[in-house]
């Protein structure tokens, strides 16, 4: 007689307090005390799966403890239908776990669904998150930049009227002095104060003009 391999095909939830029933493969199934065949047999495969053995068999004992882990939940067998010797087939059932093993890994793998669901909408509502503050800082930079333009051309403007006010300060005090020099040669009158006023005028005019135009080149390269 010989100790039985089979691997795990199944677990099967039954309703109604039947109970759940298993195929296992790599799983060893052995009451408490059993036979222990000699490793010289000759072992044959049927078409159905089952196997068959012949050869000289020893007596010996195997203990086993009737329980196994399924991820962090452990399963406890309650009742073991395949006895040492027995010929099994693919998916018969070996033997039935008891109905709180089923609850504690149902149970178990529930709150794993429960908690992947709960990661994935954490993430979801990150990503959310995430883009509704990226497009709230390209909204601030956009306006960043329109801001700065606007001012930039501001000084621009102002900085243009500046020239152009003093320009025509210049061309003003130009005539006036033109006029008075007309005025000393055609002998109508000699004003030498006032000629003398519109020339520091016309200097200070000048030199109002060329400061202006420097602020403003320095303006428009920056």
């Amino acid at each position: 007689m010989a100790s039985v391999i089979a691997s795990i095909a199944a677990v099967c939830v039954m309703t109604g307090g039947i109970g759940y029933q298993a195929a296992v493969s790599g799983a060893q199934t052995d009451s408490t005390e059993s036979s222990v065949k000699d490793q010289n047999t000759d072992q044959q495969e049927s078409t159905d799966g089952s196997f068959s053995e012949e050869g000289t068999t020893q007596i010996g004992t195997v203990s086993q403890m009737p329980e196994f882990t399924v991820n962090a939940v452990t399963m406890t067998v309650e009742e073991v239908y395949a006895s040492s010797g027995d010929t099994v087939s693919k998916g018969d059932a070996l033997f039935k776990l008891t109905d709180e093993s089923m609850e504690a890994a149902k149970s178990d793998y529930e709150d794993a669904i429960s908690d992947a669901e709960n990661t994935l909408k954490t993430a979801e509502a990150n990503l959310a998150s995430g883009k509704l503050s990226a497009e709230s800082t390209k909204q601030d930079a956009d306006l960043t930049a329109q801001t700065a333009a606007d001012s930039y051309q501001a000084q621009v403007d102002a900085l243009d009227a500046a020239v152009e006010e003093k320009k025509e300060a210049y061309d003003e005090a130009v005539e006036q002095i033109s006029e008075y020099q007309t005025k000393i040669d055609n002998n109508d009158y000699y004003v030498e104060c006032a000629i003398d006023e519109k020339k520091d005028a016309v200097e200070a005019a000048t030199t109002a003009l060329a400061q202006a135009q420097d602020t403003l080149t320095q303006a428009q390269n920056s």
